[in-house]
């Protein structure tokens, strides 16, 4: 595992850095999912971001209550769609994280995270998956083997954190910030009511 931790300095980490800042500047959403572990990594990740970080972080993955009752009638597919299609609002970050890249219900959530115009981030373990395909930002460990991903998943979600604090400790803007390229990011003129 240790070679895969490489990763954590790769221009797409530092894009995630730049996506989440740009957030936590503009007030955006960051909804988080996944399957499994990568659900445990989400809530983990939301958290950090959200309490540590300062970013509007939350994750889809812990209201039992809403996830089987979507389940029981629309389908294990909608688990995350129907919440980013009612939470989300353009400019928002969609983050989903998974080993495989290939889940129907992730697939789905990042259909919906294209609908309401969002920007998607993709954290994978297999070099080559749908869910790479469909996102604006991917970040790949190139390893089939789930612990290995999630291992990885979450010590990218720490560096983030990291240098977000990081950014605060020295009282960065975000006028200070490299901005996402603009085509990246969706353009709407609508407030966000979030």
């Amino acid at each position: 595992m240790t070679g895969r931790l490489g990763i954590l300095q790769s221009p797409a980490c530092s894009e995630l850095v730049d996506v989440l800042r740009q957030a936590r500047e503009h007030g955006r959403a960051v909804l988080v999912a996944g399957n499994g572990g990568s659900a445990a990594t989400a809530q983990h990740l939301a958290a950090d971001w959200g309490r540590r970080a300062g970013v509007r972080a939350f994750d889809l993955c812990g209201c039992v209550p809403l996830l089987t009752a979507i389940g029981n009638d629309d389908g294990f597919e909608r688990t995350f769609a129907e919440p980013i299609e009612r939470l989300a609002r353009p400019q928002d970050i969609v983050v989903l994280i998974t080993t495989s890249g290939e889940s129907p219900n992730l697939l789905a959530a990042a259909r919906s995270c294209r609908t309401v115009r969002g920007f998607l981030v993709a954290l994978t373990g297999r070099k080559d998956s749908s869910l790479a395909e469909l996102a604006d930002l991917t970040i790949c460990v190139g390893s089939d083997v789930p612990e290995v991903a999630e291992d990885v998943h979450l010590s990218v979600g720490h560096a983030v954190v990291r240098q977000l604090l990081a950014d605060r400790e020295r009282g960065q803007v975000a006028a200070t910030a490299r901005p996402v390229e603009p085509s990246r990011l969706p353009v709407t003129t609508a407030p966000n009511p979030l």
